[in-house]
């Protein structure tokens, strides 16, 4: 999935919007997701649900990192002021390149919805699947059907099955044989 579409662009937005969200992305965003250990599924679901109060303006790039990213998408515990700073001219540069293209205000709900098709709220990972076949082994196939009901029949509805929408559990991030995938 190209970083352009994960970022709420346009398929026509002109070409220089789409080299800014390309070296946005490219450049800035995926740098400071593995620096500061995001949950990628989260990160982007997260900044769908914060676009709204930052095209309109109702809120600034720092306080949707610190509303709806820092405590929802990362498994950092805490930033410092220069980490937030970096952080919020990388939104601010998204902004600035979603206006650019043309997008504004009234544009906003057609962002969030081109987002929210680039970027699932559900994925199955690593420990719910672990969590599934070890219920399966012992003849219990609910669960299995529960991880496949929310994170592959409709991964990218809303949903309110908020079990599987979350950072992973501390301890899966550390367990052999799952952790890389969770």
């Amino acid at each position: 999935m190209s970083g352009q579409k994960k970022l709420g662009f346009r398929d026509d937005a002109p070409s220089s919007s789409k080299a800014a969200a390309r070296d946005l992305y490219d450049e800035t965003i995926q740098d400071l997701l593995y620096r500061h250990r995001a949950d990628w599924t989260m990160f982007w679901r997260e900044l769908s649900n914060a676009a709204p109060d930052l095209i309109s303006r109702k809120m600034s790039a720092k306080e949707a990192f610190s509303t709806f990213l820092e405590k929802k998408a990362f498994y950092k515990s805490t930033f410092s002021e220069q980490e937030i700073e970096m952080w919020t001219k990388a939104l601010d540069a998204w902004i600035a390149a979603l206006r650019t293209s043309g997008e504004n205000e009234s544009t906003a709900g057609e962002i969030v919805s081109r987002m929210r098709l680039a970027n699932p709220k559900y994925v199955p990972r690593e420990y719910m699947l672990v969590e599934a076949y070890e219920a399966a082994e012992v003849g219990d196939y609910s669960v299995l059907r529960d991880v496949f009901k929310a994170c592959c029949e409709n991964p990218y509805d809303e949903g309110e099955n908020s079990k599987y929408y979350g950072l992973a559990p501390e301890e899966s991030l550390s367990k052999g044989g799952i952790a890389f995938m969770s």
